[in-house]
């Protein structure tokens, strides 16, 4: 019994020892709150692995981009890159003129866009210039946006397709990058200017001595000019290797930015190629041929010369671009197949208005667009306002071939 006794109370010692020591077992850890959904929309979406989507960037998906548009909404038989390669058998035909009209003006509107991305550009960091919490060198990256309006005019539209593009760099035209100073000498030497007083402290001697050799060289130089032969011709220059090269080999910077301009074009087409191929169609539609308008965009104050401002469209095409907006980013957790439905809605008054957002690495949507403030704007802030701008140029479908 005694025995029993002291059994029993070892093992009470013992649970009470276990009970206030530490257990050797982590501790599960702390359920971390879930991350944030990526953002879901409802439109053909083309992110680029880029920090930022340059002017020259913007201007070659832009340009593609109202190709695919032409071709998707019937306005031309085929595509416009298989369009130019077909050749034209009669080239005094009503169908041949078209096709030739159509090619040069997309080739015209290709070279006035990579200038009008640039001056936008300029333009909104212009804008955000003015802004004195801003560095020049840590100008945000911004939202541009874009339509192609079919129709005979843009108050009366077919169907639009609006173009956001979401990570623009801003980037002021006039401002150089700031480079390492140059020392004194460096820069007299790229300039071609020196002190007097170094030609003359440096090579003082040395110009005497040039001086008198050169009267005694001159004097055995009339000597020996006599004894030369007329017939006798210069031997030529050896040939180097430059002039043996043709035009000088592009540098690795401009080979790696037009195989990133290819990249990028090839990734907005297969996503609207995936978009048609869905049961929505994407942005494919029977539409007669008519006219195609380009509109962009941008403040009071951007300058182009082939760009005329449109501010009697402006608060229509504010509203349809809101609309748009806002209908293209999907509620959080919205199943796929509601987005699929979602994408094209059916319209029964009006002009259809779709899209597509291009984006760069780390950009969102942003469906905010509004400048409206309740105080008297000054005449600074009027200048920076967004209005709509429309292209010179012109674009007309035909069916005919």
């Amino acid at each position: 019994m005694p025995i029993l006794v002291s059994v029993s109370q070892n093992a009470q010692i013992l649970s009470a020892e276990t009970a206030s020591k530490p257990s050797p077992l982590p501790l599960p850890p702390a359920s971390s709150p879930d991350p944030p959904s990526p953002q879901q929309l409802t439109i053909p979406a083309v992110r680029l692995e880029a920090d930022e989507i340059s002017s020259a960037m913007a201007a070659q998906l832009a340009s593609s981009l109202v190709s695919h548009v032409l071709f998707l909404k019937s306005q031309i038989p085929f595509p416009v890159v298989q369009l130019a390669r077909m050749p034209s058998l009669q080239a005094d035909t009503k169908a041949t003129k078209k096709k030739v009209e159509l090619i040069t003006a997309i080739d015209t509107l290709s070279s006035h866009l990579h200038t009008t991305f640039r001056a936008l550009s300029t333009a909104l960091a212009v804008a955000r210039m003015k802004d004195d919490t801003l560095a020049v060198g840590l100008l945000p990256s911004v939202q541009a946006h874009m339509a192609v309006v079919l129709g005979t005019s843009i108050g009366a539209p077919k169907a639009r397709v609006m173009l956001a593009i979401s990570g623009l760099e801003v980037k002021h035209a006039g401002v150089a990058s700031v480079s390492a100073p140059r020392g004194p000498q460096e820069e007299n030497e790229k300039n071609g200017t020196y002190a007097a007083g170094e030609v003359d402290g440096e090579s003082g001697s040395e110009s005497e001595e040039e001086d008198s050799a050169g009267e005694s060289d001159s004097e055995e130089y009339s000597d020996e000019e006599e004894d030369v032969s007329s017939d006798e011709e210069p031997e030529a220059p050896p040939r180097t290797e430059s002039t043996r090269s043709g035009s000088p080999l592009p540098s690795a910077t401009f080979l790696e930015e037009q195989q990133a301009l290819r990249t990028a074009d090839r990734l907005l087409s297969r996503t609207l190629a995936n978009a048609c191929a869905e049961q929505d169609g994407g942005l494919s539609s029977e539409l007669a041929p008519t006219q195609t308008r380009i509109l962009l965009r941008a403040p009071r104050h951007f300058n182009h010369p082939e760009w005329t401002p449109r501010q009697n469209f402006t608060r229509a095409l504010e509203k349809s671009l809101t609309s748009f907006l806002s209908n293209a980013v999907a509620p959080p957790d919205t199943p796929p197949e509601a987005q699929t439905q979602k994408r094209k809605p059916s319209y029964t008054v009006g002009a259809r208005t779709e899209g597509v957002w291009i984006g760069a690495r780390d950009e969102v949507l942003h469906t905010n667009i509004s400048t409206d403030s309740d105080s008297q704007p000054t005449s600074a802030e009027e200048d920076q306002d967004m209005i709509w701008w429309s292209w010179n140029g012109k674009i007309a479908g035909f069916s005919d071939w």
